[in-house]
């Protein structure tokens, strides 16, 4: 999937565009099956190219990081866990946020994440959530 992230942020494609990745193996592959040494690995290859592609942004582009549930490989059973987890919110050109690194808090639903992504499209924001920025 990362592969194809990074092809799709290569071409450029005219017009507005959004694209979303779901990297599941950190999960599907790593979380639920309860292997901590390979959930590590998987984000650390993902954090590894983190730099690489936030230098394809253009001005206007967004790049959002976040996971939609913790899974920790150390629990017993294979269900989701109630961690925290990241949000990396990085857009270019813009003034919605003045600073490299900024802290949304602790946010109270994944669908802020929804509203904030309206927000940057210029899209009147619909359903539940509020924006972080």
């Amino acid at each position: 999937c990362i592969r194809k992230t990074f092809e799709i942020a290569r071409k450029k494609p005219a017009g507005d565009q959004f694209v979303f990745v779901n990297l599941v193996d950190t999960d599907m592959i790593y979380g639920h099956r309860r292997n901590p040494q390979g959930y590590h690995d998987a984000v650390a290859a993902i954090d590894a190219v983190l730099p690489e592609l936030e230098s394809l942004l253009d001005d206007g582009d967004v790049l959002a990081v976040t996971g939609d549930h913790g899974c920790d490989p150390t629990f017993k059973g294979t269900d989701h866990t109630r961690e925290h987890v990241p949000l990396i919110f990085k857009t270019t050109g813009s003034d919605l946020l003045t600073a490299d690194e900024a802290s949304f808090g602790v946010r109270m639903s994944f669908s802020d994440l929804s509203v904030s992504i309206q927000k940057v499209f210029g899209k009147t924001p619909r359903g539940n959530g509020a924006a972080f920025l």
